[in-house]
C-alpha cells in the first residue's frame, strides 16, 4: 500500500498490467480497501470491492475533468472506473496509451525517466521532480529537484529495489508518478564446471553487497545447438535455491549446448532481469579449432586443426569441394591428386556417434606452382622455349645472367612458353632460369639452363626462278634503289607521326637497333637508318622503310645492296619473319592493344617495337623512372622531400636543348657537386639541409628549404651567356618534427611536419575578411577595426577544376582566439554546430548551398590586455547526397544526422585583427592575409590524393569533433 497526497492537483500513478494490485485509502476516518486485476490480452479491469464503483463520473467530477484541455492527459481517460467521488478527493481506474511519463533508462544504480511538454508551456519552464522508496503503507521521500529539461536522471540508488519517480510540470496542473525498479547486480564467475554426455554443471557468483536486496530467482536458459552452432532448441529454468549451482541432466548423447544466467528481481508485479552472461557449457569441447591449410605442392595441400577434448568426437570428416574425400581420427589430411596453381574450399566436420555433427569448420586452400621442363634454346631465331606443368593462367618468372655466377641482365614475368631473348652477344655464355608462379602467389623451383650464343651459318635460299636452259637458280628483284621496306601489323600512335618530335627520334632510334639485331651476322660494321613510317594497307599496318650502310671510313659511306639483304633476310627461316613480293612482313603482335598489358602512365604513349612494346614520353616530358618509377615528368624535373633526405634532378636533354650546347651546373654556392648520369643531372641531400647551401625560411606556419641549381653554357667563345635558374623548395608545415628524429644540429622547431609539392590536385579551403557587406573588396593589406565596425567573412570551397567541382561547403563552427594557434584554450565561438553563437551574427548565403558561404559579425575583442584576435573555422565538404544545411537551435535528431555526415573538413583561419578604441594610438600589425589550409579528403569522397598533411589541423579538428560528440 502506498501513500500519496496531492493539494488540489491530480496525482497519477502508473502501475503494471501484471498481477493483483490492492489500494487502501481513507476519507474522514473510514478506511476502504480494494483489489484489481487487467485480464490478460486486454485493457479490462476487473475491480474486488465490498464498496460501491461506479462507471459514470458525477456532475461535480465532470465539472472538475474539464480542466484537462486535448493537449494534457488524464491518465484514467479510457475504461474509467470511479471509485469516490466525493467534494474535492476524486479515485479512479482507467488506461491511457498516452501516458506523459516514462523510464527512458536504468542501471542497478539509476534511473532516468522522461516526459512530454505539453504545449503552450510557461517561458523558462522549471518542472519539479521527487523520487520515493514504498515502506510498509507510505511513501519515504528521497529526493527533489527541479529541472528545465524534460528528463531528469536520479543516482545513488540501490540494485533490485523498488522506487516511486513523480514529475511535476511546470504549470502545476497535476503530478505524474510511476514505479520501477532497479535492474539486479549482475551474476560473475560464470562457468561450467563439470560436464559429461548426459549432464552439465555450471556455477556463479553473486554480489552480495546488500543481502536484503539480493535476486529472487535466477533464470537458466539451456540452448540447444547444431553443429554449426545455430540454436535448435530454448528451454528456460527458474532457479530458486540459495546456491548459485545449476545442473543441466538427462542430455541425450552427443548434445551440444551453451548456458545462459540471468538474476530476476520481483516486487509487487514488476520484474527485471539482468543480462545475460553465456557459458559454453560442453559446446566448446567438441568445436574445431584453428583448422588452416600447413603445406602445399603442386598437386596437394594439407589441413590441420584441434579440439579441446578428442572424448565425445568418434571421426572427422574431411570434404574437398563438397566432397567428401576421408574420414579420420587424426586431426590433419592431405588431399592430394590436384591441378597446380589452383584455389580450393576445405571443410572439416567433427561428428559424436554414428552421423551427429558436432562443429564444422571451412577454410580456403591452394596449391603450389609446379617445374617447367625441357626449357632449351634455340639459336636460330634466339628464343628460350619450355614445357609447362600447371593449368592455363599460370606465370613464368626468368632471370638472364651472365655466365653462371653473373649478374642478371634481364629479368621479367610473361604468360607464354616462350621467351625471345634478342641482342645476346656471340660467342657469351649465359645463364637462364625459369620458374612458375601462381598468380599473386607462390614461385615453384626454378629450370637452369646454360648456354653459349652461336652464329648460326647462311643456308642457301631456293630458286626463285629456273633458267630455261640451265640448271641454275636464280634470285632476282628490281628495286630503284636500295632502300628496304619492313611491314609490320600495327599502326603509329598520332602522336609519333611527327618526325621532327622527340618521341618519333627514340622510335626510330629503337627500330634502327632491332633491325642491326636481326641483321648483324649479314655484314659486320653495318649501321640501320630508318627512312621513313608510313599508314599500309588501308591503314591497318605500317610501312618502314629503312637503308643499311657500310662505314668502313668516317668519310666513305657505302649503301649496302638490297637485294643481297633480302637473300639474307629469306635465308634466315624466322620463325616471325617472311620475305614476299619484294617485302619483309614481320609477324609483331599489337601489344599495345592488348587489354592489361601495356599501361602506360600520364603523357607518355605506347609503341610497338618489333618484338615487343614501350612507353615513351610525349614532347617536353621525359622518363624520370630512375628516380622515381616510370612516370614522364615535364622537362625531366623532379623532386623528393623525405624526412631524412631531399633530393631532386632535371633532363639533361632538355638543357641541352634550352641551350644548344653543352652546359655547365652548380648546385647552390658549389660547395656540393652536382651528380651526373647519361640522362639526368641530380642532387640527394642525407645530412644536414643547409650542408650544401640550401636556403632556410621559416615564418609562423611553415618552414621552406631551397636549393637552387645554376645552368650555363659551357663554350668558352660566348661571352654574354645565357643563364637558368632552376629552383626546388621541400615545405615544412610547424607540427611533430621531433617524430623524425632529425640530427640535434638541424635547428628544426618542436612542431613540424613534412609536406611533398607535386602536380597531384590540391584542394583549398580559404577565409577572406571583406571590406562591406557587397563582399567586393577585400582586405590584403593593414587591417584595423573599431568595436563598432562589422567583420564581412566569406569562406570559399576551390573545386573547380578538381575532380569534387559537385561539391558544396558547409561552415559548421567559427571562433576566435588571442594568437595564430586554433587550439589555444582560450577561445570564443560566434558559430556553434551550424548556428550562430552571437546576436549580431547574420548570413548572406545559405550556409551548405554553394561552394562558397558568407556571413558577418560585429568587431569584438577578448580582453583588455590584448588588441589583436585570429578567427578560425571548420569548414566541411558535402556531397550531393547530402543535406548540409542546419536548422536552428539544433535538435536531438539533427544532431544524429550530422553526425552521420562525412568528415571532410578543414580548418581556415585569417588574421590578426587590431581591436582599437577611438583615440587610441594605432600601429596595426600586417594583415597576413587568408590562410588556406589544406586538408586531406578521404572518407566518403574517396576521389583527390593531396600531397599536404597539416598535423597541426588536423588535431585541432579531431578534438573539435570529439567535443560535438
Amino acid at each position: 500500500m502506498t501513500f500519496l497526497e496531492g493539494h488540489s492537483k491530480f496525482v497519477s500513478l502508473s502501475v503494471t498490467t501484471t498481477g493483483v494490485h490492492s489500494v487502501h485509502y481513507e476519507y474522514k476516518g473510514i478506511l476502504k480497501m480494494l483489489n484489481f486485476t487487467v485480464s490478460r490480452g486486454s485493457n479490462s479491469i476487473n475491480v474486488d470491492s465490498l464498496h460501491r464503483t461506479s462507471n459514470q463520473p458525477t456532475s461535480g467530477t465532470v465539472k472538475t475533468l474539464q480542466s484537462f484541455t486535448p493537449d494534457k492527459v488524464f491518465a484514467c481517460e479510457n475504461g474509467t472506473i470511479y471509485l469516490h467521488q466525493k467534494n474535492n478527493f476524486i479515485l479512479a481506474l482507467g488506461y491511457t496509451r498516452r501516458f506523459p511519463l516514462k523510464v527512458e533508462s536504468r542501471t542497478t544504480s539509476t534511473l532516468q525517466i522522461h516526459w512530454k511538454q505539453a504545449p503552450p508551456s510557461p517561458p523558462n519552464p522549471l518542472h519539479r521532480v521527487s523520487l520515493y522508496r514504498p515502506h510498509l503503507n507510505a511513501l519515504i521521500a528521497l529526493s527533489e529537484d527541479t529541472t528545465p529539461s524534460h528528463s531528469h536522471r536520479f543516482g545513488d540508488l540501490e540494485p533490485c529495489l523498488q522506487y516511486v519517480a513523480c514529475m511535476e510540470p511546470a504549470d502545476g496542473a497535476s503530478v505524474l508518478c510511476l514505479s520501477a525498479l532497479t535492474d539486479p547486480d549482475m551474476p560473475t564467475n560464470f562457468r561450467a564446471t563439470t560436464w559429461s554426455s548426459r549432464s552439465v554443471t555450471v556455477e556463479w557468483e553473486c554480489p552480495l553487497t546488500n543481502p536484503a536486496l539480493s535476486p529472487a530467482s535466477f533464470l537458466i536458459t539451456v540452448f540447444h545447438l547444431n553443429g554449426t552452432g545455430h540454436i535448435l532448441e530454448e528451454k528456460v529454468h527458474r532457479h530458486d535455491l540459495d546456491d548459485f549451482v545449476f545442473t543441466v541432466g538427462n542430455l541425450p548423447p552427443c548434445s551440444k549446448v551453451k548456458v545462459g544466467l540471468q538474476a530476476m528481481c520481483q516486487s509487487q508485479g514488476l520484474s527485471r532481469d539482468s543480462k545475460m552472461l553465456i557459458s559454453d557449457g560442453n559446446a566448446a569441447n567438441s568445436d574445431i579449432l584453428d583448422l588452416h591449410q600447413t603445406s602445399f605442392g603442386p598437386n596437394n595441400y594439407t589441413v590441420s586443426w584441434s579440439v579441446r577434448t578428442l572424448s565425445s568426437i568418434s571421426s572427422f570428416r574431411v570434404y574437398h569441394q563438397g566432397e567428401l574425400q576421408s574420414s579420420t581420427l587424426i586431426t590433419s589430411h592431405t588431399v592430394t591428386g590436384l591441378l597446380p596453381c589452383q584455389r580450393y574450399i576445405c571443410k572439416v566436420e567433427a561428428v559424436c556417434g554414428d552421423d551427429t555433427v558436432m562443429s564444422v569448420m571451412t577454410v580456403k586452400t591452394r596449391t603450389g606452382p609446379s617445374t617447367v621442363s625441357e626449357l632449351q634454346f634455340r639459336q636460330e631465331d634466339s628464343t628460350a622455349e619450355w614445357s609447362p606443368a600447371s593449368a592455363p593462367g599460370v606465370a613464368f618468372l626468368y632471370m638472364l645472367s651472365l655466365e653462371v655466377d653473373g649478374p642478371d641482365i634481364r629479368r621479367g614475368r610473361v604468360m607464354e612458353s616462350t621467351l625471345p631473348l634478342l641482342g645476346l652477344e656471340l660467342g657469351q655464355s649465359y645463364k637462364l632460369e625459369v620458374m612458375e608462379e601462381c598468380k599473386g602467389g607462390p614461385q615453384g623451383p626454378p629450370t637452369t639452363l646454360c648456354f653459349v650464343k652461336e652464329e648460326v651459318p647462311i643456308r642457301p635460299r631456293v630458286a626463285a626462278s629456273v633458267n630455261q636452259t640451265t640448271d641454275d637458280v636464280a634470285f632476282k628483284v628490281d628495286f630503284p634503289n636500295e632502300e628496304l621496306v619492313l611491314v609490320v601489323p600495327w599502326i603509329l600512335p598520332s602522336s609519333l607521326r611527327d618526325p621532327n618530335s622527340e618521341p618519333r627520334a627514340e622510335l626510330e632510334y629503337i627500330i634502327s637497333n632491332k633491325l642491326h639485331y636481326i641483321l648483324r651476322a649479314y655484314r659486320q660494321g653495318a649501321d640501320v637508318q630508318v627512312v621513313s613510317f608510313e599508314d599500309f594497307e588501308n591503314g591497318t599496318k605500317t610501312k618502314i622503310t629503312f637503308e643499311t650502310f657500310e662505314i668502313s671510313r668516317p668519310d666513305d659511306i657505302v649503301s649496302l645492296s638490297a637485294e643481297e639483304q633480302l637473300r639474307y633476310m629469306d635465308s634466315l627461316n624466322h620463325a616471325h619473319i617472311t620475305v614476299k613480293d619484294r617485302l619483309i612482313y614481320m609477324d609483331d603482335p599489337d601489344e599495345c592493344n592488348i587489354p592489361g598489358l601495356s599501361k602506360c602512365g600520364p603523357h607518355s604513349v605506347c609503341v610497338n617495337t618489333l618484338d615487343s612494346f614501350t612507353c615513351l614520353c610525349e614532347t617536353g616530358y621525359y622518363d624520370v623512372s630512375p628516380f622515381l618509377g616510370p612516370s614522364c615528368h615535364e622537362k625531366g624535373m623532379f623532386t623528393l622531400c623525405k624526412m631524412d633526405h631531399t633530393a631532386g634532378g632535371i633532363s639533361k636533354q632538355f638543357l641541352i636543348q634550352y641551350f644548344g650546347g653543352d652546359v655547365t651546373v652548380t648546385l647552390n654556392d658549389g660547395r656540393c657537386s652536382i651528380n651526373e648520369t647519361e640522362k639526368f643531372y641530380y642532387y640527394r641531400l642525407n645530412g644536414p639541409p643547409t650542408q650544401c647551401g640550401a636556403q632556410k625560411h621559416i615564418n609562423q606556419t611553415h618552414m621552406n628549404l631551397e636549393n637552387t641549381l645554376t645552368v650555363t653554357l659551357s663554350s668558352e667563345s660566348v661571352i654574354t651567356r645565357k643563364d637558368l635558374k632552376v629552383l626546388w623548395i621541400c615545405t615544412y608545415p610547424r607540427m611533430a618534427v621531433s617524430k623524425a628524429h632529425m640530427q640535434p644540429d638541424l635547428d628544426w622547431f618542436n612542431s613540424h611536419t613534412m609536406v611533398q609539392f607535386n602536380s597531384s590536385w590540391l584542394l583549398e579551403f580559404s577565409m577572406a575578411l571583406f571590406t562591406d557587406a557587397s563582399f567586393t573588396y577585400n582586405y590584403t593589406g593593414v587591417v584595423e577595426l573599431s568595436s563598432a565596425d562589422y567583420l564581412f567573412l566569406q569562406v570559399t570551397l576551390h573545386s573547380e577544376e578538381t575532380l569534387a567541382y559537385d561539391m558544396t561547403l558547409e561552415v559548421e563552427s567559427c571562433w576566435a582566439t588571442e594568437t595564430p594557434n586554433p587550439q589555444e584554450e582560450r577561445k570564443a565561438f560566434f558559430l556553434k554546430e551550424g548556428c550562430p553563437a552571437d546576436k549580431t551574427f547574420h548570413w548572406y548565403l545559405p550556409n551548405g548551398s554553394q561552394k562558397k558561404s558568407r556571413f558577418s559579425i560585429q568587431m569584438f575583442s577578448m580582453s583588455t590586455r590584448k588588441s589583436l584576435i585570429y578567427l578560425h573555422c571548420v569548414a566541411r565538404m558535402c556531397t550531393q547526397d547530402e543535406n548540409c544545411t542546419t536548422m536552428c537551435p539544433v535538435r536531438k535528431s539533427e544532431k544524429v544526422r550530422r553526425d552521420l555526415r562525412s568528415k571532410v573538413a578543414a580548418i581556415v583561419s585569417a588574421g590578426p585583427i587590431t581591436v582599437h578604441s577611438d583615440g587610441a594610438d594605432r600601429k596595426p600589425p600586417t594583415w597576413i592575409g587568408p590562410m588556406a589550409v589544406l586538408a586531406v579528403v578521404g572518407g566518403a569522397i574517396g576521389l583527390l590524393v593531396l600531397t599536404a598533411l597539416a598535423v597541426h589541423v588536423a588535431k585541432t579538428l579531431v578534438e573539435h569533433q570529439l567535443r560535438r560528440q
